[in-house]
């Protein structure tokens, strides 16, 4: 159970991110704050008019989707929390069901370039006393089945 002091660091931490995305001059700001709304350090489920917001703006234009690859792969390889990792995949995941079938694509593209969507080896958390627990199976276990669901198809939209 995280303490009051780590749940307002990680609080001031998603606001300050959320409020450099919005500052930012460039076209996909509002998709970063989308993503960055969708993978809070809240241990709540995530919120799933953010994941729609998400999906949405990948859906409607394939430069989204790039960003969007970029976004998730920024913000998984930055944390040291198991919370915005899960979420992250499970972020992942549904743009996979529901989103564009070229976001797959530059998920892949992303992690040629080095982030690590996808591959979570070197995840850790920091995030409790404990974090054992979290890191191994954030590294091992969501990674590998999500990995093997993406390597057959099973992911897609499509296959449902």
């Amino acid at each position: 159970m995280p303490s009051k002091l780590k749940k307002a660091i990680g609080a001031v931490k998603d606001q300050t991110s959320i409020s450099l995305a919005k500052v930012a001059s460039n076209t996909s700001s509002t998709l970063e704050v989308a993503v960055l709304k969708a993978t809070t350090h809240d241990d709540v489920p995530v919120d799933d008019r953010c994941v729609q917001e998400v999906i949405k703006l990948v859906s409607s234009n394939k430069a989204y989707a790039a960003a969007c690859a970029r976004a998730i792969g920024k913000r998984i390889g930055r944390t040291r929390n198991w919370i915005v990792a899960l979420k992250s995949l499970m972020l992942v995941l549904r743009i996979f069901q529901d989103g564009d079938p070229y976001f797959p694509r530059e998920v892949l593209h992303a992690m040629k370039r080095g982030a690590k969507i996808l591959n979570l080896s070197s995840f850790r958390d920091d995030s409790n006393s404990s974090p054992w627990d979290f890191t191994a199976s954030m590294r091992i276990l969501i990674p590998a089945r999500v990995n093997r669901d993406f390597a057959i198809g099973t992911l897609s939209r499509d296959s449902r």
